[in-house]
């Protein structure tokens, strides 16, 4: 869990503690290949990360690998339009 930033490219990615989003870790810049359209319902297990009622993850590929990104469906928006846009 953690707060994340976007950018033009990539994504600021600061690792927080669950309920009062501390910072709790050191951050990271993630560059973003490539965003998946698809998008998927946080299941009943996943809630107990991922707080509130519809709720989605979506799916980026990164110079690492995959990364899930979950989140409410306009602050996803947000994020996938930053991370496609190219500096």
């Amino acid at each position: 869990m953690g707060i994340a930033t976007p950018q033009v490219g990539w994504i600021d990615f600061q690792p927080a503690v669950y309920d009062t989003l501390e910072p709790s870790g050191r951050p990271m810049k993630i560059q973003v290949l490539e965003v998946r359209p698809e998008r998927r319902a946080i299941s009943g297990r996943e809630r107990k990360y991922v707080s509130g009622l519809g709720n989605q993850a979506m799916t980026v590929v990164t110079e690492t690998g995959r990364v899930e990104i979950a989140g409410d469906p306009d602050s996803l928006d947000k994020l996938a339009d930053a991370a496609k846009r190219r500096p």
